[in-house]
């Protein structure tokens, strides 16, 4: 629902299970969802509307033989943005992934574009560790707490990966 109390359509409804997406389905013109054939177990859900509404994501919901169907309503709101650019010994970066990752550990990823610049859309208020990370490159993790409504700018500066370990060719 929006915060007016309205159904959303088209909003996107993703199903994780151990950090890991399942599935993600689209809400119907009456704001309806729905995923088959799930395995008993815990899961989280997030929904998310493509006009910057975002709804909290519901952690622990569990499907068992004694609660086999549930009904979720989840209202909502204007979430918030975090933008900015990756940069590398003075230039900035044409290529990996900079990573949100939450206080519940959800991780939300975003790619760079070809000049380093990266957006996250849509994100649940709350503080989020800050991240680039390639099998090449790091960054130290950054700190920010999202408002709704809110748009950060966040540079990052990426260092050599201390793990990296390119193998030799003879």
């Amino acid at each position: 629902y929006e915060e007016n109390g309205k159904p959303k359509a088209g909003a996107s409804v993703r199903l994780c299970r151990n950090g890991v997406r399942l599935v993600e389905v689209q809400t119907d013109d009456f704001g309806l969802y729905n995923f088959d054939n799930l395995e008993y177990g815990v899961y989280s859900v997030r929904v998310s509307a493509i006009d910057g509404l975002v709804g909290q994501s519901l952690t622990n919901v569990e499907i068992s033989v004694f609660n086999p169907v549930l009904k979720l309503d989840v209202t909502l709101q204007q979430g918030g943005i975090v933008e900015g650019t990756v940069t590398f010994n003075g230039g900035v970066v044409t290529n990996g992934n900079v990573s949100a990752i939450s206080t519940s550990n959800e991780v939300v990823d975003v790619e760079c574009s070809t000049n380093g610049v990266f957006r996250f859309e849509g994100l649940v208020p709350g503080e989020y560790q800050i991240r680039y990370l390639t099998d090449e490159l790091t960054s130290d993790r950054q700190t920010v707490a999202v408002s709704r409504g809110e748009v950060l700018s966040l540079n990052i500066e990426a260092k050599t990966n201390p793990i990296f370990y390119p193998c030799k060719r003879k």
